[in-house]
Parts: structure tokens; C-alpha cells; sequence
């Protein structure tokens, strides 16, 4: 897990929730699978808090610019510049990805911080005599602080479906992705859902990924690993299991430890299940 890891909250067959309320409309199975040439080098944890705080780029930005132009400029061209800014951010923050921009948001986009600068910048408005740029100020950082400021960007949403395939929040986590896969020398272009795999080795290596994966994230919890792999035969993954295949599932639903759970991924290992057309 990396600095910007979040746990998750998996709504099966629907969407994933992460910490914080951050949808992303894809569920964790459906992540996996589009994520798995990356996951062996980063985990799907760390892709979601990286997307968590690039979305907050564009109110970070809002908060952080518009008190200096405030105290600079004024009311009125401060709330026009930053809103332009804003609204630029929040369309370009769809467009790229950069880790580095990431770093400064993971530090910035701490509202407590934020709060104690704003705390300075009222105290000297209020020692220069400006009290109504003080409540102006307090009402912008509570609007964005708030994530009010999601308001704004609804009436741009049928717009910015127009250039982008994905809603904002999964658009971040494709870019994030390709991003990785770009770093590890990897075509993003050229990925696959698992379902969509011909290679027989290759459907081979995704069972085994798919386990180290589950044992990495639940750990000894076997009876949830368990439920995962009945899971995805449930939703017709596959399309025929062998009766030796069905027993050692039957097994391992039945009495979930580790011998069960070892002798599954053997069973599943050495004869991989058909995929569904």
C-alpha cells in the first residue's frame, strides 16, 4: 500500500465506493479484471486514492488561489478569475494525469490546513478594515470545503460526456491506470477484460493473479475469498465446471480453511474453467 491508499467499499455487480463517498461505476471484480496487467506492480487501492485526490484538484485549486486574489484585486475579479480557473481545472483534470501535481494535492487538499490559512487571511482583512471580503472569504472556503462547489460543474456534466466516454470520476481512474501502464512499458490500447482472453496460458495466469490478489487483501478471511470465486461463477463467468471442480467448491462453501481454500486453487489452477462467449 502506497501513500495515497484508500480502502473501498464493494457494492457487487453495481459500482465501488471509496472512502469519502468517491463513486466509481464499475465493481471490484470489473476493476480487477480491466486493471490486472498493472495491479502485480500497484493495488487497486492505491489506483482508487490516487483518482481520490485528482479529483480534488480543481476545488484545491479554487481554495488555495482565490484568497490572494482577493487580497490582491478585490472581490469581483477575484470571484471571476477563479471560477474560470475552476472550471478549466475541472475539465483538464480529466484530460491528463500527473503524480507529481498529485503530491502537492495529497498536501493542499487537507481542509484543515486550509481552514488554518484562511484563519490568517480573514486576520488581515480584518486588521486592513475589510470585513466584507472576510465573509466573502468564509463563504467561498465552506462552499468548496463543503463540496458544494459540485453545484457548478452539473450544468457542464452533458457537455463534458460529449468529449469524454466515462463519467468524471472513472475517467480519472482510466487515465490513472494508463498512466501506470504507460510507466511499466504496457499498451493500455491493447487491454482485454478477462472474459475476453484466448490464450489458454495467459486465462491460466489471470486464475492465479486473481487468487494472489483476493489472499493480499483478505488475508486469512477464507470464507469471503471463497464466496468471491462462487461469486463469479454465479454471474456465469464460466460456462461449464468439471464435477472435480464443483466438489472442491461445494468443499470450501461448506467448511471455509485453508486446506479447502489451497485445494481449490489447485483444482482451478490445473484445470482452468472455460470462459463464456
Amino acid at each position: 500500500m502506497g501513500l495515497f491508499s484508500l480502502n473501498y467499499h464493494n457494492v457487487p455487480g453495481q459500482c465501488v465506493y471509496a472512502k469519502g463517498g468517491l463513486k466509481f461505476r464499475a465493481d471490484e471484480e470489473k476493476l480487477y479484471r480491466y486493471f490486472s496487467p498493472i495491479l502485480p506492480h500497484i493495488s487497486l487501492n492505491d489506483l482508487i486514492g490516487e483518482a481520490v485526490f485528482w479529483s480534488m484538484l480543481p476545488s484545491t485549486l479554487a481554495i488555495w488561489t482565490f484568497p490572494i486574489l482577493l487580497y490582491f484585486k478585490g472581490i469581483s475579479f477575484a470571484l471571476i478569475a477563479t471560477l474560470i480557473l475552476y472550471l478549466v481545472a475541472e475539465i483538464g483534470h480529466l484530460a491528463f494525469y500527473s503524480k507529481f501535481l498529485n503530491y502537492i494535492i495529497f498536501v493542499l487538499g487537507n481542509n484543515l490546513l486550509a481552514l488554518v490559512v484562511y484563519l490568517i487571511w480573514a486576520a488581515t482583512l480584518i486588521f486592513s478594515g475589510s470585513m466584507g471580503e472576510v465573509i466573502v472569504l468564509a463563504i467561498w472556503f465552506l462552499f468548496f470545503a463543503l463540496g458544494l462547489s459540485q453545484l457548478i460543474l452539473l450544468p457542464l456534466l452533458p457537455i463534458l460526456t460529449k468529449f469524454f466516454a466515462l463519467p468524471p470520476s472513472d475517467q480519472i481512474l482510466k487515465n490513472i491506470g494508463w498512466y501506470y501502464a504507460e510507466k511499466f512499458g504496457l499498451d493500455p490500447v491493447k487491454w482485454t477484460m478477462l472474459d475476453e482472453v484466448n490464450n489458454e496460458k495467459q486465462h491460466k495466469e489471470n486464475w492465479d493473479f486473481i487468487f494472489s490478489q483476493l489472499e493480499s487483501r483478505y488475508k486469512n478471511d477464507y470464507s469471503t475469498m471463497i464466496s468471491k470465486i462462487a461469486y463469479s461463477f454465479g454471474r456465469g463467468k464460466v460456462v461449464l465446471i468439471l464435477e472435480v471442480m464443483a466438489k472442491a467448491l461445494e468443499e470450501a462453501q461448506r467448511n471455509p480453511t485453508r486446506e479447502t481454500w489451497e485445494k481449490l486453487k489447485q483444482v482451478l489452477l490445473e484445470n482452468p474453467p472455460p470462459k463464456s462467449k
